[in-house]
């Protein structure tokens, strides 16, 4: 409350500096307001279950005192309607006569995402619209003070396998060696480093994980890489894809951590 009553009384003072007019005429079509010079989108950290993003939105301040813990509204738009929205008043102070940055958080959830949008689902990145305004008590009144911005976040997808190859090889004493040629592609907008990257493979009910592979560095956004994997196969495993004719039925999957440019992001299994 103190807060507040020192941010009006910053205003009637300025006002007065202005002229004799009173607050109204110093907001009226001529007045100065603060303004927003500059809004800078970033990615904070992603996951398999979403992006956070950080909008710094810098705010000139024209007045001879500083304004403090400013109040923000804002909302995201998605395929042009809103998604979320969010007010918060930002625990910082914007500096007299010269300019402040203020941190705006949102989250947004990929679930929320496809239950909303569902012809979004195998989007690799989404474009948004940021809506807002700097709320500011004037006179018993909220003067607004709006921005936009758009721009696109990336949908984090995990690597897929093609053309997969597998063979048995008999090594004897009952036991054999499983044998796997495929193609990793990159199906996101950026790049995806696989050097903390294991693989599982499942043959059926079979899951073979104690696996070597050829080592692959970055793949590039939407690149694709050959991959060779090879496991041991116990007795019993042997015997039940040699006789069960299973092979057809592998499938590779991902396990580790990926990294990306935006943090490391571990795979569960």
């Amino acid at each position: 409350m103190r807060r507040c009553l020192l941010l009006s009384a910053s205003w009637v003072l300025v006002a007065g500096v202005v002229g004799c007019g009173g607050t109204g005429s110093f907001l009226g079509s001529g007045a100065v307001k603060p303004e927003i010079t500059a809004i800078h989108p970033r990615i904070t950290g992603i996951d398999l279950g979403g992006v956070n993003l950080a909008f710094d939105v810098d705010v000139a301040n024209p007045y001879a005192v500083p304004i403090r813990s400013p109040r923000f509204r804002y909302s995201l738009d998605v395929s042009g309607s809103r998604f979320l929205a969010s007010e918060q008043t930002v625990n910082v102070d914007l500096p007299k006569r010269g300019t402040g940055t203020v941190t705006l958080p949102l989250r947004m959830g990929y679930g929320d995402l496809w239950r909303t949008y569902e012809n979004l689902k195998e989007a690799r990145e989404i474009a948004y619209e940021l809506r807002g305004a700097l709320i500011l008590p004037v006179s018993r009144r909220n003067v607004e003070v709006p921005f936009t911005r758009s721009g696109n976040f990336p949908v984090l997808r995990l690597p897929s396998f093609s053309d997969i190859d597998a063979k048995v090889l008999e090594l004897g004493m009952g036991t054999g060696q499983l044998a796997v040629k495929a193609n990793l592609t990159n199906p996101n907008v950026f790049a995806l480093g696989l050097k903390n990257l294991g693989y599982a493979i499942k043959i059926g009910d079979i899951q073979l994980s104690d696996l070597s592979a050829s080592t692959l560095g970055n793949v590039g956004p939407g690149e694709t890489q050959a991959l060779n994997l090879n496991g041991r196969l116990t007795g019993g495993n042997l015997a039940r894809i040699l006789s069960g004719g299973q092979i057809g039925r592998l499938r590779i999957e991902p396990t580790g951590f990926l990294e990306t440019p935006y943090g490391q992001v571990p795979l569960s299994r």
